[in-house]
């Protein structure tokens, strides 16, 4: 081992970079560690999902090996193989992305949803029927108010909203990302060399993830020719119904994302925290009322 230098940007497990030598070769790999005192539950599960997709030919860091208990290094970690590329922006906004790139996108993703998920276990719970849907906005209201966070009127009334237009059971189960940041991209010499952090990874509709990307796209290329060449990749078409529940649901479970990380700049004092919890928290839930109530029509 010569150096190890934590990446920093993520918020629920330890990322670090350890250049060294095996059997006289160079070599540099990535850890993904849960730290002390947090559930390594999700761990295996991702793990599982980073190999599914690598064996399907998708641009992912290669697995390596698990270590699924506590150890000399301290908590549960993963480690895979260093991608080569720069990151597209930060966890806040993509920055750089042309055209080129999205249209890469929408066929890794295509290619995403269409990998068989017989037996594969995610790290997240799936999202794919009306009751699955129902559980999960249950889910996040028990855990503000376990944590003691106050539901306001607005968040309260988006909650009403998301129950009364929930979508029907998605045409197909697909493996979601569920974290489709421009961020969590790695670009090299223009093309897409990685997709990184499959933390939030599970099975769900489609038209979650696309939600999720659209407000990445919109500002690079128009929408309708995103979904074409996503479709033409393979891709089912959204319903629009799916399409903009998923688009107000982003929104709203990052506004919920960022109350969380309030505590956690409370205890910690981090900046990253301050930044999600009172610069971007803010902005996701006027984002989630405009989609909610505004009136443009679902698309």
């Amino acid at each position: 081992m010569r150096a190890v230098r934590t990446i920093h940007g993520g918020f629920s497990k330890r990322t670090m970079m350890v250049t060294g030598t095996v059997s006289g070769e160079p070599c540099e790999v990535v850890i993904r560690q849960v730290p002390l005192g947090r559930s390594g539950r999700s761990l295996a599960p991702e793990f599982e999902v980073v190999k599914t997709a690598h064996a399907s030919g998708l641009p992912v860091p290669e697995p390596l090996w698990i270590e699924a208990h506590d150890n000399a290094l301290g908590g549960p970690f993963f480690v895979t193989r260093r991608s080569k590329g720069e990151n597209l922006g930060d966890v806040w906004g993509p920055a750089g992305a042309t055209k080129e790139v999205c249209l890469e996108v929408a066929e890794l993703y295509a290619r995403l949803h269409a990998i068989e998920v017989d037996g594969l276990n995610a790290p997240i719970s799936p999202r794919t029927t009306p009751a699955e849907l129902q559980q999960t906005l249950d889910w996040h209201e028990s855990t503000l108010a376990k944590r003691g966070i106050e539901i306001e009127p607005v968040l309260a009334a988006l909650f009403a909203w998301l129950r009364a237009n929930l979508p029907p059971a998605a045409a197909r189960r697909s493996l979601i990302h569920g974290d489709a940041a421009f961020s969590n991209l790695l670009i090299e010499d223009g093309h897409v060399s990685a997709i990184l952090d499959w933390e939030a990874a599970h099975l769900g509709d489609p038209a979650e993830e696309l939600a999720y990307l659209r407000p990445s796209i919109e500002p690079i290329m128009a929408w309708p020719e995103f979904l074409s060449a996503y479709v033409s990749a393979g891709g089912t078409a959204p319903d629009p119904r799916a399409l903009r529940f998923y688009e107000v649901w982003q929104h709203v479970w990052r506004h919920i994302g960022g109350l969380w990380l309030s505590q956690n700049f409370d205890q910690s004092g981090r900046y990253a925290s301050a930044v999600a919890a009172y610069v971007h928290s803010p902005r996701f839930l006027h984002e989630a009322v405009a989609a909610a109530f505004g009136t443009s029509e679902p698309s």
